[in-house]
């Protein structure tokens, strides 16, 4: 980890053996990850983030006998074209294919991310989704919403879940509605 907290700390088994690599920038983070598995007997690393994904290929490559297997997570094709991201998609088609194996969360992501890549999705990206099934929801469906304009006719709605960022694209939902 880079950083040994937040939210999900209290949810590691206390027999897991986690270390804090630490680091301020991604040099510093990079050559943390690259010293700590030249000491340590590692056979397989497993990123989770975007940045943290490149460094941890760069990082574990450059010691040859460690497989990295990448999670991703996000559509970022959209995100990518602009500011501080722009180089991002360069970025991942010189890393990401030396990954061992690519975990995306959804087709969707691994489409975009076989698309980023140019690459074929199949060779190297496996789907596994997130789990989200709560026994509660299809009770929960049935029951009456209490809130007015839910329930008014004369109105259209359309419900939007997820950050208010531009790869979320509400504005296609709601030109969609209009």
């Amino acid at each position: 980890l880079v950083e040994a907290s937040g939210t999900f700390e209290s949810l590691v088994e206390p027999g897991i053996q986690t270390t804090e690599i630490g680091g301020s920038n991604i040099f510093q983070i990079q050559y943390n990850i690259w010293k700590y598995l030249h000491k340590q007997d590692t056979d397989v690393l497993l990123s989770t983030m975007e940045i943290p994904n490149i460094v941890s290929i760069i990082a574990a490559k450059s010691l040859n006998s460690i497989s990295v297997v990448l999670r991703c997570a996000n559509v970022n094709s959209m995100k990518e074209r602009q500011g501080k991201y722009r180089l991002l998609p360069t970025i991942k088609r010189l890393t990401y294919p030396y990954a061992d194996s690519i975990i995306t969360i959804s087709d969707g992501v691994a489409c975009d991310l076989a698309q980023v890549m140019n690459v074929n999705k199949s060779n190297m990206m496996t789907t596994i989704y997130n789990p989200a099934y709560d026994s509660n929801i299809q009770t929960k469906a049935r029951e009456p919403v209490p809130t007015e304009w839910l329930t008014d006719d004369e109105k259209d709605v359309a419900i939007g879940v997820g950050s208010m960022k531009q790869q979320k694209d509400f504005a296609t939902l709601i030109r969609a509605v209009q």
